[in-house]
């Protein structure tokens, strides 16, 4: 018996409006927008065996009240970071499963801080990464249900911030623990399991060692590192300095496919307790992850009013998840239906990353791939509308719904709601 379920897929938006860009372009005129994100970096430091109390300070960069939302990941914090929940002036912060998480209601322009001990037992420089949303209430956006929100009312209503506290160690002869080495490895899609699909372009970075220097490596899973064989050598886990030069290493996706996404420190650790730690913090931006079929999965397309700029609908998109079927383990799909009144409106469509052959109504895995995606999408965006479909594959039967609409039927209604 087939089972029958929904797909859907959609760009979600503050406030639940959805946008996906239209084919209707605007003037390309428009002035650019303003980018509603900020990074922050700090700089503290502390002497090895000694106590340092360091505080943080969150304020509310809107002009009407906003909700702080901060989450604090910590990268190689070990035992030298001792948060001070007791003293926080913030409405909430608590330790949630390794990272910390901080929460505050906070009028226009207000603060509240949190405070944490560094002691450094040795030269390493420890690291905070600190995402911050700083989101107007609810309220300010839409006083009324029949509020009718602009454009871009909803698109300043949040603002990120990242916050890179870096937290230095200085010795007893005011030596200095090393700057965090940032190494950008791109933009690649993931997939289910948060791994990379795509190749990534090697890159390098320099670690200035000094002659015999044997260093640790810890368990690098998602990178596979290569020394220069001239100034370091790098067998298994263990880099060895050959010259007083610096060691140009270059880092890989490994062969395995495992890289996934986000960030991830490798730290080099000396043999000799004495001699500084290297850390180097790989970075990979997701442009878009793949999830499988769920229950919801409709198509969505919004007509791009003449009235709305496209650079503005181009910058709400701000949902990157896109649903999707899977096949792998040889299986292939050797003929699939849509049926239905509005049947026409959509198509069987591969991925554009890890796809699969979609001919003539079959599905196949490409001889060069184990597996591959596919999902589903408007084929039809002529004209404003709700639309059902039935899709029949495999053994499965999902039921698909589709909308067409316009930015301005949806601003009209994303007040009301929310507001039931």
């Amino acid at each position: 018996m087939k089972k029958l379920k929904n797909l859907t897929f959609a760009c979600l938006l503050i406030l639940g409006l959805a946008a996906c860009a239209g084919d209707d372009k605007s003037s390309s005129n428009n002035p650019p927008i303003t980018d509603n994100s900020e990074t922050i970096t700090f700089k503290f430091i502390g002497k090895i065996g000694e106590e340092t109390v360091n505080t943080i300070t969150f304020t509310n960069p809107h002009a009407v009240e906003a909700d702080l939302d901060a989450t604090i990941h910590q990268y190689t914090m070990e035992d030298s970071v001792v948060f001070d929940t007791a003293s926080s002036t913030c409405d909430e912060f608590v330790n949630l499963y390794g990272n910390y998480e901080v929460r505050s209601k906070l009028a226009a322009g207000a603060s509240c801080e949190i405070k944490y001990t560094y002691k450094p037992t040795e030269l390493n420089t420890k690291l905070l990464w600190i995402d911050v949303d700083y989101i107007q209430s609810f309220e300010t956006v839409c006083p009324t249900p029949d509020t009718v929100p602009t454009v871009e009312k909803l698109m300043n209503a949040k603002k990120y911030v990242q916050m890179r506290v870096f937290n230095y160690a200085v010795n007893s002869n005011n030596e200095k623990s090393p700057s965090i080495n940032n190494v950008d490895m791109g933009t690649a899609p993931y997939n289910l399991d948060d791994k990379i699909l795509t190749d990534l372009e090697p890159q390098t970075f320099q670690i200035p060692f000094a002659k015999d220097d044997v260093y640790q490596i810890n368990d690098s899973y998602s990178y596979h590192l290569e020394s220069d064989g001239v100034n370091c050598t790098i067998e298994g886990n263990t880099l060895t300095a050959l010259t007083n030069e610096a060691c140009t290493i270059t880092v890989k996706k490994n062969t395995e496919g495992t890289l996934y996404n986000g960030s991830q420190l490798i730290i080099f650790s000396p043999k000799d307790n004495t001699k500084p730690s290297y850390n180097v913090l790989m970075e990979v931006n997701s442009d878009i992850s793949y999830e499988k079929i769920v229950d919801s999965f409709t198509p969505s397309y919004i007509i791009n009013d003449s009235s709305i700029p496209s650079y503005i609908i181009d910058y709400l998109m701000e949902d990157k998840e896109l649903y999707v079927g899977i096949l792998e383990n040889g299986v292939s799909i050797s003929k699939y239906t849509i049926s239905g009144p509005d049947k026409a409106k959509f198509k069987v469509v591969p991925t554009k990353d890890n796809g699969c052959n979609v001919i003539a109504n079959t599905i196949t895995i490409p001889a060069s791939q184990t597996s591959c995606y596919y999902t589903v999408e408007l084929a039809d965006k002529s004209q404003k509308g709700d639309f059902t479909a039935i899709l029949d594959i495999g053994t499965d039967q999902y039921n698909i719904n589709g909308i067409v609409d316009s930015i301005n039927s949806r601003l009209a209604n994303a007040c009301k709601s929310e507001n039931k």
